[in-house]
């Protein structure tokens, strides 16, 4: 129902946690991972703001039209669970959340997945991206 995706799509998103690696992103992205979720930094590196995190059901679906209720719950709560971590580090100092459907709604990956964005005012940390992963994991596990 809604569906976008150009026909012989490969989603990005379902090799990952298939344990493939992609052009845009490396196993070691990966920051969390359970049954039915996988949380991994996003491919884009963005200059102003490096703490882009993206969650993802590991089973596929394009878009929330797509998503069981129970998994959409499943990936809300590790959302939860990484707004938290990611605000415990010392430099963020607010989160947003966004999930975006289909092209006009700003949708570019044809895989449902929830984007979380840790905000800030100034930063130093997270200029290194090996170090943001090691301390968002760090956090999770402290839950």
């Amino acid at each position: 129902m809604y569906n976008h995706k150009p026909k012989n799509y490969t989603c990005p998103f379902c090799e990952l946690a298939k344990g493939r690696e992609t052009p845009q992103n490396k196993r070691e992205d990966i920051v969390y991972q359970d049954s039915e979720t996988m949380v991994f930094l996003a491919p884009t590196w963005w200059e102003n703001n490096s703490s882009h995190i993206i969650v993802v059901p590991k089973e596929h679906g394009e878009n929330i039209y797509d998503i069981s209720e129970t998994l959409l719950c499943s990936v809300y709560g590790v959302v939860k669970r990484v707004a938290k971590a990611t605000r415990a580090i010392a430099t963020g100092q607010g989160t947003s959340v966004y999930q975006h459907n289909e092209p006009a709604g700003g949708q570019d990956v044809w895989h449902f997945h929830v984007n979380l964005f840790s905000e800030y005012t100034s930063d130093s940390l997270k200029k290194d991206k090996r170090t943001y992963v090691q301390q968002v994991k760090e956090n999770l596990s402290k839950e």
